[in-house]
């Protein structure tokens, strides 16, 4: 009669970003990571320095190994958000990566991508390692390209990477979204199981800090912390804002991008003081940056790949308590609806932006969210996902004589 023994699980974890890094990306693959750490895995990462803004670039940062999860780091070239030098540093990664790896036998080896070509990379990995492989899709690339950039809109550019895409999506073994509005889009997809939908989640910082603040409606302090790039496009949003007219607000902008540039000119060329461009903060200091706002702001561009997304610092927003002012339309609106405190108005309307700000200053300065947040808490979610990632037992449970 066989005996089953528990197997001890050898994970690989492919991210282009980690912490300290900052953004959604590295703070899922950290997530991922201790997820399988604390599924008694040993996890190995393989990721580049820190260097998604120039500002808080570090070459030197080491490499890490503790207990059961290590942390490989690999230098890429300087890209300052130009999406050619962007698209070199990756392939500079990914070969070091293949080359690195090329001797490393796993059980599964996990993709968290938001690119596609992270995703690619972990699948070219897994086969040369004969290991099962997880796709976390954060974004839909193909879908996000001929929407951001209508120029890649054309059937013939299109159809190389829609074909691209299939192989990617298809090969995982098991495959999640970072939305449920990314449901229509991955049935179109002959996957080989069903999709999984765990969404991004919220840190135990951010939930147990206390946030509250009392508002003066004569100086009103909004703040947007995060990427600054033409899917936010507030380049047009916050221009066109200011120019309609006179208001209470100031905006304090938090981070760094490929539109930075484009929204530091247009506030020179316009003579507007309204706005304060800060550089990114570390994630420690994000805390005191939102006690100190009276209302956070969100926006996405209106095209209809941002109609399915979930922005990750819409979370983080919420477990503040904050008032919320979000140019957001489709599954993310109906998503920041169902919360008290948060305003949607439709992207890309200063007007309607404005009537949005009149009417959150009409509500309180607080909401108890805490009640509505309990299901987000990011670590439940992500051991959720790495216990179904398990493949039903097929990776754990290995039969003895």
């Amino acid at each position: 009669m066989a005996l089953f023994r528990c197997k001890v699980l050898r994970v690989l974890i492919v991210s282009f970003y980690y912490p300290p890094d900052t953004g959604p990306g590295a703070l899922r693959a950290e997530s991922l990571a201790e997820a399988f750490v604390r599924r008694g895995s040993n996890v190995r990462v393989v990721t580049a320095h820190p260097h998604r803004y120039e500002s808080r670039r570090m070459d030197t940062f080491d490499n890490q190994a503790v207990d059961r999860l290590s942390v490989v780091r690999f230098s890429v070239p300087k890209h300052e958000n130009n999406i050619v030098l962007q698209v070199f540093a990756f392939i500079t990664f990914a070969i070091k990566v293949c080359w690195g790896e090329k001797c490393q036998r796993y059980d599964l080896v996990v993709g968290t991508s938001s690119r596609l070509m992270t995703a690619f990379l972990a699948l070219i990995v897994a086969r040369a390692s004969r290991a099962k492989l997880l796709l976390d899709i954060r974004d839909l690339f193909v879908d996000s390209l001929s929407s951001v950039f209508p120029e890649f809109g054309s059937k013939w550019l299109l159809a190389p990477l829609n074909w691209f895409e299939k192989i990617v999506y298809c090969s995982a073994d098991h495959l999640n979204f970072i939305s449920g509005g990314f449901e229509s889009y991955a049935s179109k997809f002959p996957l080989k199981t069903t999709p999984t939908f765990y969404t991004h989640g919220i840190d135990d910082i951010f939930l147990q800090a206390n946030f509250a603040k009392r508002r003066d409606i004569n100086s009103l302090r909004v703040v947007y912390a995060g990427n600054i790039g033409k899917g936010q496009n507030l380049s047009q949003i916050l221009v066109e804002f200011c120019e309609n007219g006179p208001s209470v607000a100031e905006f304090f902008i938090f981070g760094g991008g490929s539109d930075l540039t484009v929204l530091r000119q247009r506030l020179i060329d316009r003579n507007i003081s309204c706005i304060f461009l800060k550089p990114p903060v570390p994630r420690a200091r994000l805390l005191k940056v939102f006690k100190d706002a009276d209302i956070l702001f969100l926006h996405l561009s209106d095209c209809e790949a941002f109609k399915k997304v979930i922005p990750s610092k819409l979370f983080e927003y919420l477990a503040t308590g904050k008032p919320i002012l979000a140019g957001v339309s489709g599954y993310p609106a109906e998503f920041a609806k169902s919360f008290e405190g948060v305003v949607v108005f439709q992207p890309g309307n200063a007007v309607a932006m404005s009537n949005a700000l009149d009417e959150l200053l009409r509500l309180p300065s607080h909401f108890d969210r805490s009640e509505s947040l309990c299901m987000y808490e990011r670590s439940q979610i992500m051991d959720k996902m790495t216990k179904e990632a398990s493949l039903n037992q097929k990776l754990m449970d290995q039969p003895t004589s």
